[in-house]
């Protein structure tokens, strides 16, 4: 996917998971969700919730290939599922719902 897409790809990933907590009625996880993906701490370039899901992105790839050497059936872990660790870890769930808040999302740009 190209990088423009998926910074698409996230940003909707994140209206949908501020989406399910205004439904769910979690102000409080709702305003931890804007402050996790807002707040840049001094020296950095991105929040601290973008570099929290970078890498856990980069751990979800090492296990879906240490996972796919070992069984080529194995089933991959997804962004939603290293989004999903993100909020975890920092106090926020999510509704199982969350899994399919981009199913619809298409990218628009070629990859180069």
């Amino acid at each position: 996917m190209a990088i423009s897409d998926q910074g698409d790809y996230v940003a909707l990933l994140l209206e949908g998971a501020q989406n399910i907590l205004r439904d769910a009625s979690k102000r409080d996880d709702l305003t931890k969700l804007n402050k996790l993906f807002t707040e840049v701490r001094s020296g950095d370039q991105m929040s601290i919730g973008m570099l929290e899901l970078e890498a856990n992105i980069d751990r979800a790839r090492l296990l879906n290939a240490e996972r796919y050497a070992k069984d080529h059936n194995a089933t991959r872990l997804e962004v939603e599922h290293a989004m999903i660790v993100t909020l975890k870890k920092n106090g926020i769930e999510l509704a199982p719902a969350f899994m399919h808040v981009a199913d619809k999302f298409r990218p628009k740009r070629p990859l180069r």
